[in-house]
């Protein structure tokens, strides 16, 4: 909202706090109540975690039909993330929600930071998460790229869950940004 009106962005940040603070929440529940919508719009039966259930993501994200499921956690942050300090509390999460959702019938993991922008090299992090955990993929997802996947799915209900539709922007680790979501589904 600061680059798009031209705003400080201490300015859009006390204005949201003060929303947020009015409705009764903050920015990052309000954050992580979003996700859950938008994971739901785009058809996943989600499940949110979060706050109160211990030392677990935000929450899952379900595929069913196609046997997968996201372990997703928001992070708000006023620059960007940097995934350093919380390989640790990742790696928890993953191994905390892996084995209910194996004994569910799900084959596949992945697991999805979402925050508005990212820096620093995750590369090593990502690794090691992958060779320590199940998860499949370990995908850094601009939120953007999600409203973008959002939009594209409202434009085209054939784009599935599936292998040839979001399933297959999945099965990458690494940054996911609203131009690879444009270029993938020929927005």
């Amino acid at each position: 909202l600061a680059e798009e009106y031209d705003l400080p962005v201490d300015v859009v940040e006390t204005a949201l706090t003060q929303v947020c603070q009015a409705m009764g929440s903050s920015i990052d529940k309000m954050f992580e109540n979003r996700v859950d919508v938008l994971l739901k719009m785009l058809g996943y039966e989600t499940e949110a975690l979060g706050q109160g259930h211990g030392r677990v993501p935000d929450g899952v994200a379900i595929c069913r039909e196609f046997h997968y499921a996201i372990g997703y956690d928001a992070k708000v942050r006023q620059e960007s993330y940097t995934m350093g300090t919380d390989e640790r509390a990742i790696r928890e999460y993953i191994f905390g929600i892996t084995e209910r959702l194996k004994r569910q019938g799900i084959r596949q993991i992945y697991f999805m930071i979402i925050s508005s922008a990212f820096s620093g090299d995750h590369d090593d992090v990502i690794r090691g998460l992958k060779m320590d955990t199940d998860a499949r993929e370990i995908l850094l997802v601009e939120a953007s790229a999600l409203v973008a996947l959002l939009e594209a799915r409202l434009r085209d209900p054939l784009l599935t869950l599936g292998p040839e539709g979001i399933q297959r922007l999945l099965a990458s680790s690494g940054v996911l940004t609203e131009t690879d979501v444009r270029e993938f589904v020929g927005l």
